[in-house]
């Protein structure tokens, strides 16, 4: 029971995400108003992260060394992936010489590495073949860096004309 409520609010901190991650790509700017929504975003890659861990200690007892070694550095990516997260949130505070393009680069390490998450579990819980498993990966990176790279060239410079 325990394991199905954690995966029900890893699942949905995972769809929150996804969509405030959108919002909180933009570096922030004095006085914008999308606080709240880089404020969720925050929350659901920790809640995201806590009930994976959650949901592999309630189930540990239960799984064998590999499925161990494989949830542990899951964990490990989660850990990381607020690591960046933080890292967006100091840049954006002290706003050093050209840091509205490394935030960025934070931010979408993070919202790239939820599509990656999704993309691997709809695999997984599908019919589909494993192989599409890194076909959909590679996929996903190149679709994504190529949509930030555009944006990133769209948004930099009026950002640094602003300045």
């Amino acid at each position: 029971m325990l394991h199905e409520v954690l995966l029900a609010v890893h699942i949905c901190a995972g769809a929150v995400g996804l969509v405030a991650g959108l919002f909180a790509l933009h570096p922030p700017a004095l006085g914008d108003k999308r606080g709240v929504v880089r404020g969720l975003y925050v929350v659901s890659l920790a809640t995201l992260v806590l009930a994976v861990a959650g949901s592999i200690a309630a189930g540990w007892s239960g799984l064998d060394n590999t499925t161990r070694a494989v949830f542990i550095g899951l964990v490990g990516l989660g850990a990381f992936i607020l690591f960046r997260i933080c890292q967006s949130f100091q840049l954006a505070r002290r706003r050093p010489g050209s840091w509205q393009g490394l935030y960025m680069n934070h931010v979408y390490f993070t919202y790239i590495s939820l599509w990656e998450g999704f993309v691997i579990i709809a695999i997984l819980d599908s019919d589909l073949p494993r192989w599409l498993i890194p076909v959909g990966m590679v996929g996903i990176l190149l679709i994504g860096g190529f949509a930030i790279a555009r944006y990133q060239r769209r948004v930099l410079p009026r950002l640094h004309k602003a300045q």
